[in-house]
């Protein structure tokens, strides 16, 4: 297992056997949380009304006006698919930044990174304000829809030094947004470190694990993206800045790469809606 460390260590995780006994002991426990209380004013930065609908009518009927952020000039997203600069208000993005630094939350070991989730008490009440707040404004694609759950990941080294994201899969919800966090000045590469959105849904036919497990179902799901010759929407790396898509598109982390040290942990944050 895995176990958080202090916010000024270089490293993000070490096993649990090469910890002292005292580290070791406290290992998953929630010793301590960061505040991340709801705020009076909104956590989403404020827009004019027509601009949030704007982007739900480009969400909806994939009409884009002008170029998107974090795209190539000219790209066009397939329908299902926005991104947010700027969604977070300086004081909901500051909260829960640090909330994700220092809280003693990330208990879920992956492949090359760690995992906090609602479930497991990653439900500060600024998290369920903000799940609020985007349903509000988004009433047409929303409409029938509630938040279904959240989590955060953080991604790090791996023994080999290498960091790797989440291979290509899809999610069990209608609609989610992916949201990023760390300082953009942490990023090596600025047109990398994002998210890759293939063009193509879920067979309608397959269960959870096929299309949430690349180990499980790799060959099936790169059949799928051949059969749109792997066309994607690839939307580079900023902090602050949203994804709002269609759950059932497969997609993927980008390359990442990272400075080194603690608060240069790539974290993202994920809420679904169904």
């Amino acid at each position: 297992a895995t176990a958080q460390m202090h916010p000024g260590h270089e490293f993000a995780t070490m096993q649990i056997s090469e910890l002292p006994a005292d580290y070791a002991g406290s290992y998953g426990r929630h010793l301590h949380i960061s505040p991340a209380p709801r705020l009076a004013g909104p956590a989403l930065m404020e827009r004019r009304p027509e601009e949030w609908k704007r982007l739900e009518t480009q969400y909806l009927n994939q009409k884009v006006v002008g170029n998107v952020p974090g795209m190539p000039a000219g790209a066009l997203p397939p329908q299902g698919l926005v991104v947010i600069d700027d969604v977070l208000s300086e004081a909901a993005l500051q909260s829960l930044l640090d909330h994700c630094l220092e809280s003693t939350i990330w208990s879920a070991e992956k492949s090359g990174y760690l995992g906090a989730y609602f479930e497991d008490g990653f439900s500060a009440d600024l998290l369920l304000q903000l799940s609020e707040e985007i349903i509000s404004k988004f009433p047409t694609l929303m409409k029938g829809l509630s938040l279904s759950t959240l989590w955060a990941y953080k991604y790090g080294p791996q023994d080999n030094g290498e960091v790797s994201g989440i291979n290509v899969h899809a999610d069990d919800a209608t609609v989610q947004l992916n949201l990023w966090l760390t300082p953009s000045e942490a990023n090596h590469d600025v047109d990398s470190g994002g998210l890759v959105i293939y063009h193509v849904e879920t067979p309608e036919s397959w269960s959870f694990r096929e299309y949430n497990s690349y180990s499980y179902n790799g060959p099936n799901i790169d059949r799928v993206l051949g059969s749109v010759r792997h066309a994607n929407t690839t939307v580079s790396y900023k902090q602050n800045r949203g994804i709002l898509f269609h759950s059932k598109l497969f997609h993927a982390t980008d390359s990442i790469d990272f400075k080194s040290g603690y608060r240069n942990r790539r974290i993202n944050l994920t809420f679904l809606f169904r």
